[in-house]
């Protein structure tokens, strides 16, 4: 089998039917041909990973041959070595070194051709935003161990994004660190019912996000049949009950003490002082 731009293919059932396919019969081939992609939950992207990780020896798979060809994220992407290290028929005329160079000049000026000259010509995997705010590799270096004790009693913003039958509900409590710098800490939920047909709508993986604890599932088809928000006291003093409301604003708070809610509308972003209550456990105190 031989599988053409992988990062472009929309679901995992034509993938998954095939790749079983070929256990069908001894000594089958797959060979994968694909530029690099966006996000880092996709098929492509899962096969990109694992070769990867084959290629720098984490992983002991004989039976994969991974072969890349890609340019560090954080190169001089207007640097035409590293064009022809990552294009190794670029010196045979394939691709047009001419091309490359108007592509270039234009991709200067214009952030989108920019991001696609990146992807599809240095191979370097991007997020899914053609401009994004932060850049990935510059959020992964965040993404060291939590000490959930430490974040006690300081300063903190919560957002709650409510959703109803189709989107993520999204509760996000950001806590101003001692040296200038911020913690986040996220929980994600979403309706429990057919969370398999939502991965393969929105292609994305919500049973494996689900298994590993990303998401939570809540019970029924929509988030407002549940009445709350569940949310679990996963870590001391990071459990809040937060009521649950019709879209983005919550009319009562009688339900919660000790918490500010304060309505905001899309794109309105509002500070809340105050810090965790180790004895209450709810979120802000005032």
């Amino acid at each position: 089998m031989c599988a053409d731009e992988l990062h472009a293919w929309p679901k995992r059932d034509l993938w998954e039917a095939l790749k079983t396919g070929l256990l069908k019969t001894p000594g089958s081939l797959n060979v994968i041909i694909t530029t690099a992609g966006r996000g880092q939950d996709t098929i492509a992207h899962d096969q990109y990973s694992y070769a990867r990780k084959v290629a720098l020896g984490e992983i002991d798979d004989p039976a994969t041959l991974p072969i890349l060809f890609e340019a560090p994220a954080d190169c001089d992407w207007r640097d035409e070595q590293i064009w022809h290290r990552v294009n190794p028929g670029l010196k045979h005329g394939y691709p047009d070194l001419a091309g490359l160079r108007q592509y270039a000049r234009e991709a200067s000026n214009r952030p989108g051709d920019r991001e696609s000259f990146r992807q599809l010509n240095l191979n370097i995997w991007l997020d899914h935003s053609s401009d994004p705010f932060v850049d990935m590799a510059t959020y992964d270096l965040g993404g060291g161990a939590i000490d959930h004790e430490a974040l006690i009693g300081k300063s903190c913003w919560i957002g709650v994004d409510m959703s109803t039958t189709t989107d993520l509900t999204a509760v996000v409590a950001c806590f101003k660190d001692d040296d200038d710098r911020f913690t986040v800490v996220p929980h994600f939920f979403c309706p429990a019912d057919n969370l398999r047909a939502r991965s393969e709508r929105d292609g994305v993986p919500y049973v494996q996000w689900a298994k590993d604890g990303f998401i939570t599932p809540t019970p029924g088809i929509c988030m407002v049949k549940s009445r709350s928000v569940p949310t679990k006291p996963r870590k001391p003093g990071l459990h809040s009950g937060l009521p649950a409301g019709n879209g983005k604003r919550f009319g009562n708070t009688s339900r919660t003490p000790n918490v500010i809610l304060i309505p905001a509308g899309r794109g309105t972003c509002r500070r809340i002082s105050g810090g965790l209550d180790r004895s209450s456990g709810r979120g802000l105190r005032r």
